[in-house]
């Protein structure tokens, strides 16, 4: 079986009333060519999700930003592959 039968393309929102819910979630699609996949196509019910202020009113989704117990932005170091001596294994960026 492919992952095109197992997508939810087929089910139906409802309400509190089990009345079918207006609107149903919009459809996406992607692509997972490097797997040897083709495109499928989902229902994506997170695509009208509205984030709200606490005191109300709509504000945007912001990225994930790790922060330190000071509230500074902690910047994720580079990860560096190591062998089982802890060693430093392949090539290495040219970012370092």
């Amino acid at each position: 079986m492919s992952i095109l039968t197992h997508t939810n393309n087929n089910y139906v929102r409802y309400d509190d009333d089990n009345v079918v819910a207006d609107p149903q979630p919009a459809f996406r699609s992607g692509s997972m060519d490097a797997a040897g996949w083709t495109n499928f196509t989902w229902k994506d019910w997170d695509g009208d999700y509205v984030k709200h202020l606490v005191g109300g009113g709509a504000t945007s989704t912001q990225e994930y930003v790790k922060r330190d117990v000071d509230n500074n932005i902690v910047i994720p170091e580079q990860y560096i592959r190591r062998d089982a001596d802890n060693n430093p294994e392949g090539t290495l960026s040219s970012l370092e």
